[in-house]
């Protein structure tokens, strides 16, 4: 197994771009204790770019005392809280913190319209003219998500027109939540239109303080409706002190960090302004007072035209594209563990 994942190794070293990296026998050294200590696991050694001269193994936290941490810190029993969309935009409304508006909640019994709070026909729900997203309830990853739009009677799902009968069979009886489309503020449209770009902003609790640690955005490519990484598209990093992005995105699909623009509007990231950041790092310290009950939460933020929304809270399963972005974590976030173990 070893003698594979070092083969595989060797052929990505060849890959390396002309950059200040260590030398070959050092790499081929540090490569062999990465794939021992982080069972088999590679990809990492790469993306957080180990190979350049000055870059330490050590400063960079490993996928399994992350998990560790996350499994003693960030309890299982409670992450429905954050899971369960319908009731995480309940609490939301009723805390007054800005979210998208809910329109129906659809499952095997029908369609519930949550303005009239009762159950709606076939017929009533064609004539809600409306334009929103349709998303299933305990979801991730911008999978399982839908462009809906309801307009003179017909609906449209992903701008398709089709029979109502014939969407509610292909969405096989789980339950889904239909939310209103939010407005983008006009200088994230600038950056990316087709889709709410949003800033992923992760936030620890070390007691009653509640910090905010890192953050960085998700764009849309390729017109995308979503903007998930997991769904193909790219992350850029953002400069706390002055708001703005950093100079190129992370994708799964680049190798290496070249992309210093968006492929399709063609606005340059660095120093790219991101309206109402700072309100959005206050807004998610006060969030992550609602929920107590964790440790850390990954918070999906977008900007409207009246400032930040709450798109999602996330349990995070990895500080691996922070990172990726920033430089090793590991003797920052080991602290503020520590912190919380010895505050709760």
């Amino acid at each position: 197994m070893i003698i594979k994942k070092l083969q595989k190794a060797l052929r990505r070293v060849q890959k390396i771009p002309l950059t200040d990296h260590k030398s070959y026998l050092l790499i081929v050294f540090e490569l062999i204790a990465w794939i021992i200590s982080n069972r088999g696991e590679l990809n990492y050694y790469f993306d957080y770019e180990l190979y350049i001269r000055g870059r330490r193994v050590a400063d960079y936290l490993k996928t399994s005392e992350f998990r560790r941490i996350e499994k003693e810190l960030n309890s299982p029993e409670y992450f429905p809280i954050l899971e369960d969309k319908y009731f995480f935009y309940q609490t939301l409304e009723g805390q007054g913190f800005h979210s998208p508006r809910n329109l129906f909640i659809i499952d095997p019994s029908g369609i519930y319209s949550m303005e009239s709070r009762r159950p709606v026909t076939h017929e009533e729900f064609l004539q809600c003219d409306f334009d929103g997203f349709c998303k299933v309830i305990n979801g991730y990853g911008g999978k399982m998500i839908y462009q809906v739009e309801v307009s003179s009677q017909n609906l449209f799902v992903n701008k398709e027109r089709v029979l109502l009968t014939d969407f509610l069979q292909f969405l096989e009886g789980r339950k889904y939540l239909i939310q209103e489309r939010i407005t983008q503020h006009k200088e994230m449209n600038v950056l990316n239109p087709s889709c709410i770009n949003t800033m992923r902003m992760l936030t620890i609790r070390t007691g009653q303080e509640y910090l905010y640690y890192q953050g960085f955005l998700r764009i849309g490519i390729n017109n995308s409706y979503v903007d998930n990484s997991l769904s193909g598209n790219i992350t850029v990093g953002i400069d706390h002190n002055t708001a703005s992005l950093m100079e190129f995105a992370m994708s799964s699909h680049i190798e290496h960090r070249t992309m210093d623009r968006h492929p399709q509007t063609g606005t340059v990231f660095k120093g790219f302004k991101i309206p109402f950041y700072n309100e959005s790092v206050e807004m998610v310290k006060s969030l992550h007072g609602i929920y107590q009950q964790f440790f850390m939460i990954g918070w999906d933020i977008g900007i409207t035209p009246e400032g930040p929304i709450v798109i999602e809270g996330n349990n995070i399963t990895g500080l691996d594209p922070f990172q990726t972005l920033y430089g090793g974590l590991k003797s920052s976030f080991l602290n503020l563990a520590q912190e919380y173990r010895m505050a709760v």
